[in-house]
């Protein structure tokens, strides 16, 4: 079942919209000064204000609406175009542009075009225009570093763009603009992009090449595991699960050990830590396996890289043990049981305590610890 659209449609003649109704008001608003001529820089700053105040997870729903909203695909003038005049002026303009950026003689991009070169620029609206050719141009004329979460999704979605030349447009600005954006503002939408850019089909490796290496700056991670231990949604797991097999993320592993709010990631990275391993799922193996229930189904390809970090595994465990969450206690009770060969006297105690555990599973486990430790020598 789809998601019911959350906010009162009020200039598209729908019953319910995706954007917030101070952005819907702000595009109405902006488009019709456009139109007319009568352009003002507090439109476009309402316009921009607007805008940030969404995450970059809106760029999907939000990038079929702004135009409509807007109405930026006015009815166009054919008998004014085709005057040499106009001719001459959108040849004036496209002159600064880039040989090849636009191929075709398209006097009715004079408007836009204008208004994207001039301050002040409206390349970010202009990024969601419906004709490819505008989208190209917006891409390259974009010169200021994205401010907000969605304007880093509106880039990252660009380079997936279904036409080729805006992408490599995309591709380019982002060459340009990435680097230069705040970290804060690349942290904020890397949940998003983390999971999301294993959806695009179209983009190229470089272009992801490019997200990643902005994601993994050293302050960038930080911000972005802080980010996860406050997650309250399935984003901050989906956002951990893509960044395992970097190596970059193995100092923050005690770190969401120990604070992440939600007990399953609190979960994976205690495991981590025990296990002294790190493993992720890449695809499936090729061919098929049968299951207990006789069908045939698609083994995952598990991939599997050492922790390079030093633990404390005694500690771990007690720590482990001493969570408020049953499957964090039970992975303290599964590390006692795989060490109870080289236990010490410490571990013992601890199993002790978790026998009384009100959590049957982790009681259990406990229980079997001390049982083997009777029945084996001792190898302190």
């Amino acid at each position: 079942m789809s998601r019911p659209l959350p906010y009162p449609d009020l200039y598209t003649l729908k019953d319910r919209s995706r954007l917030p109704p101070a952005l819907q008001t702000a595009l109405f608003e902006l488009g019709k000064a456009i139109r007319e001529g009568t352009l003002h820089p507090e439109q476009i700053d309402a316009f921009r204000v607007a805008l940030a105040e969404l995450p970059a997870s809106a760029v999907v729903d939000a990038a079929g609406v702004i135009s409509k909203c807007a109405k930026l695909n006015w009815r166009v003038d054919w008998s004014t175009c085709s005057q040499p005049s106009e001719q001459s002026v959108f040849d004036e303009l496209k002159r600064d542009l880039p040989e090849g950026l636009l191929s075709v003689k398209a006097p009715f991009l004079t408007k836009e075009l204008r208004l994207m070169q001039t301050p002040p620029h409206l390349c970010w609206l202009f990024a969601y225009h419906d004709s490819g050719y505008v989208r190209q141009m917006a891409m390259h004329l974009i010169n200021m570093p994205p401010a907000s979460p969605f304007d880093v999704g509106t880039l990252v979605y660009r380079m997936n763009d279904w036409v080729a030349a805006v992408r490599k447009a995309a591709l380019d600005s982002a060459k340009r603009l990435l680097p230069l954006t705040d970290t804060a503002v690349i942290a904020d939408s890397a949940l998003f992009l983390l999971d999301y850019s294993k959806h695009l089909i179209r983009w190229d490796p470089e272009a992801r090449a490019l997200v990643d290496t902005a994601m993994q700056r050293s302050e960038c991670l930080a911000a972005i595991i802080e980010l996860i231990c406050e997650s309250r949604d399935g984003t901050g797991a989906k956002g951990l699960k893509a960044l395992l097999p970097n190596e970059d993320l193995d100092p923050h592993i005690p770190t969401l050990a120990a604070e992440a709010s939600q007990p399953h990631l609190r979960a994976l990275a205690m495991q981590i830590l025990l296990s002294g391993e790190v493993s992720w799922i890449d695809g499936y193996k090729p061919g098929l396996i049968e299951d207990y229930r006789g069908r045939f189904m698609q083994e995952r390809n598990v991939v599997c890289r050492p922790l390079g970090l030093k633990v404390d595994l005694d500690f771990w465990i007690e720590a482990a043990a001493s969570d408020k969450s049953a499957s964090v206690r039970k992975l303290a009770a599964d590390a006692l049981i795989a060490r109870r060969e080289t236990a010490s006297p410490a571990l013992d105690a601890l199993a002790l305590q978790l026998c009384t555990d009100r959590n049957e599973a982790v009681a259990e486990r406990a229980r079997f610890y001390l049982e083997k430790r009777s029945s084996e020598p001792v190898m302190n």
